[in-house]
């Protein structure tokens, strides 16, 4: 059995090395030139791009994914960013067409979140389960992902065409840092907090009132090349992971999110008690 996914997942080296992930890249584009995510430009080369241009992400394509089923030659699960947020999901539908042996899940999150079901995915195949079995598994697991993440600045979603330039120029003036989430597939704002502390006791009352399963994977990030924000953050919720006994699992937020939610991001994703 192989898992594939996409690079929104932004899933560590590390991690798809030890588990024979594959990742297939998105394309980010500053002016005339292209990259693959995670393979021809990294996480410090884009935040330094991203101070001075703002790219262009494209999905991942048919003959893409249409490839990889080839070249895995195995029972294949699939697991995708949001289909209502990126083509790429419909891309693997269309390649999975000629395949009798691949299963596509909509994650229906981004980031970190969808990260974490292929970890969750990942989990079931290394303990044996038979592929139908995982499939099935994942799928129902979806309806306890969360993510939540506060935005540093309005700068990127003014840019991104998400936000008109008054607003932003509000938002800044007033210190405002929106405090965002993924549901149903489609992004959320749940608050708008003045300052760094409201918008943490924001996220921490969000785990709070959700209630984060440690028994499943569980992700940490930050956009940009500094973590400060993060480790404020940290320090903020320390009663939250108190029952935590290993190391906080901490990732960076790649291209495909970062453009769009510009560096000093912070975010958490996680599985609910049922």
């Amino acid at each position: 059995m192989k898992i594939i996914t996409d690079s929104c997942s932004d899933l560590t080296k590390e991690y798809l090395s030890k588990h024979e992930v594959t990742v297939l890249p998105m394309t980010i584009t500053f002016g005339n030139e292209s990259f693959r995510d995670g393979i021809d430009i990294d996480y410090d080369g884009f935040y330094s791009r991203l101070e001075k241009e703002l790219p262009k992400t494209s999905q991942v394509g048919p003959f893409d994914f249409k490839e990889a089923f080839e070249k895995a030659n195995d029972d294949i699960l699939c697991i995708t960013v949001s289909g209502k947020l990126s083509g790429t999901y419909q891309s693997a539908c269309i390649a999975a067409e000629d395949f009798d042996n691949v299963c596509v899940i909509d994650s229906t999150q981004i980031c970190i979140a969808e990260g974490i079901l292929v970890e969750y995915a990942v989990s079931l195949m290394e303990q044996g389960l038979e592929f139908d079995t995982v499939c099935q598994k994942t799928k129902d697991k979806i309806a306890d992902l969360r993510i939540i993440a506060s935005v540093d600045t309005l700068e990127y979603l003014q840019k991104g065409g998400r936000l008109s330039k008054t607003a932003a120029a509000a938002g800044t003036l007033l210190s405002i840092k929106p405090v965002i989430t993924c549901e149903e597939g489609e992004i959320k704002i749940l608050g708008k907090a003045r300052g760094y502390n409201k918008a943490n006791n924001m996220l921490k009352e969000y785990v709070e009132n959700n209630g984060i399963d440690f028994s499943m994977p569980f992700e940490l990030a930050y956009s940009g090349n500094d973590r400060a924000l993060l480790d404020q953050y940290i320090n903020y919720s320390t009663d939250l992971y108190s029952g935590y006994n290993k190391e906080l699992p901490i990732a960076r937020i790649g291209s495909t999110i970062g453009t769009h939610a510009g560096p000093g991001a912070v975010g958490l994703a996680f599985f609910t008690k049922s």
